[in-house]
């Protein structure tokens, strides 16, 4: 894969390329050609006047060599797929990987999972995903960025380091939950957040907002947390505003036990859980 990009080294060649490595657990490997836009040149002249009459153009392109130089670093701050991550790869160069190298419906695993391109990358190709990564920031990147994208309901299993029990805890104060009868079978429940300290920086008397990456809501929740709401920035801008409340409609109960999950941008979550009476 080769890029483009400024370098200020002036003692060798500017280094701007990656190699992909390839392997096959045996030979009945899939692979899938890929293919690029013809030149105007070629379309124009086409293949005859060089190779003769019995060749033509193929309609999907011409085929594609094992260097690419049409897929670009994503090199702009305020690129709308630029999650700010260090080591974030293009989608268009995922998609052309998993495209060549899988079909619809097949399995991708990604095992450094960085960002979550690849998960990105499957969940508009039709394939099945699963992304590992040691980074709690590359984990709560992939999670927002599968939220943002609206993927479909995905699982998430983390190892709790036990080493860890001894670390200060942030802070999460929640709104006090209001339920009002909405009609005989419904209520409209209003709940949100707020206050948050970060277990890093306490903001104290600051917005504590721009620490807040986004939040989740579990609305049955039974000692295991399962995220069925998500409140998320309109844009992935930490200047924009992140709502704090959200009204929501549900079921009549006499009781309801919920719990909400906070993550801050330097990768820490909380999860608070809280029952309240629903209406007589």
């Amino acid at each position: 894969w080769c890029y483009g990009g400024g370098s200020g080294t002036r003692r060798h060649f500017h280094r701007k390329h990656d190699q992909i490595l390839w392997y096959g657990k045996g030979k009945d490997y899939t692979f899938n050609p890929q293919y690029r836009p013809y030149t105007e040149g070629t379309l124009q002249r086409g293949l005859t006047r060089v190779k003769g009459k019995k060749y033509k153009l193929h309609k999907e392109g011409a085929l594609l060599q094992d260097w690419w130089v049409d897929i670009n670093k994503i090199l702009s701050p305020t690129a709308r797929e630029n999650l700010k991550f260090p080591t974030q790869k293009p989608l268009a160069l995922l998609k052309r990987i998993i495209a060549s190298a899988s079909n619809p419906g097949d399995l991708a695993a990604d095992f450094y999972a960085g960002s979550g391109t690849t998960a990105e990358a499957c969940e508009e190709m039709n394939r099945s995903w699963i992304s590992c990564d040691s980074s709690k920031l590359a984990i709560q990147s992939s999670r927002y960025r599968l939220l943002r994208k609206k993927a479909r309901p995905f699982q998430i299993t983390e190892l709790i380091d036990e080493g860890s029990e001894g670390q200060k805890q942030g802070i999460l104060d929640l709104i006090v939950p209001e339920v009002c009868s909405y009609d005989e079978k419904q209520a409209m429940v209003k709940l949100g957040i707020s206050r948050y300290d970060s277990p890093l920086f306490p903001f104290e008397n600051r917005n504590f907002v721009s620490c807040l990456d986004f939040w989740e809501l579990d609305w049955d929740y039974d000692g295991c947390f399962s995220s069925q709401l998500q409140v998320i920035r309109e844009k992935p801008d930490y200047n924009l505003p992140l709502p704090l409340q959200l009204s929501i409609l549900l079921p009549k109960q006499k009781e309801y036990r919920m719990a909400i999950k906070s993550y801050d941008i330097f990768g820490h979550s909380i999860i608070k859980s809280f029952a309240f009476s629903g209406c007589k």
